[in-house]
């Protein structure tokens, strides 16, 4: 039986962040909550929007590999990008603007929701590896 969440419903359970949250410092520089999501999980959650939205899972799945190997709290070499899609923070903020979807910077599966409104809207080219400028 899995317990992994399906792309209607899901809940984020994370660890609380080991330091204060400061409302004046950019995500990007505060301490993430721990994400605890499998690898199977997350590609489960993928494959389910990619089918539902009728996006190329294939290639959502190969950047997303290229991107974090489908860890879902990493950050980029210079701390510029985060998570399992590796969204800059002002680039995440734009995007869930624009969709209307208020999602969650943290949230890995908010995440490959946006990356999937991205692809659904030909914002593709915001990820190196889309580009192969990595």
């Amino acid at each position: 039986v899995s317990l992994a969440p399906t792309i209607d419903t899901y809940i984020f359970e994370a660890e609380p962040p080991k330091e204060p949250i400061d409302r004046f410092k950019p995500k990007s520089m505060q301490i993430p909550p721990k994400s605890t999501q499998s690898r199977n999980e997350i590609q489960g959650f993928l494959k389910d929007l990619s089918i539902k939205e009728g996006l190329n899972y294939s290639e959502m799945e190969a950047v997303i590999e290229c991107e974090s190997g489908f860890q879902t709290d990493v950050f980029s070499k210079g701390k510029v990008s985060y998570g399992v899609a590796q969204f800059r923070e002002s680039t995440f903020n734009w995007f869930n603007r624009m969709s209307g979807l208020n999602l969650d910077f943290y949230n890995p599966y908010d995440q490959i929701t946006l990356m999937g409104w991205a692809w659904k809207n030909n914002y593709k080219s915001h990820w190196d590896c889309f580009t192969g400028r990595r």
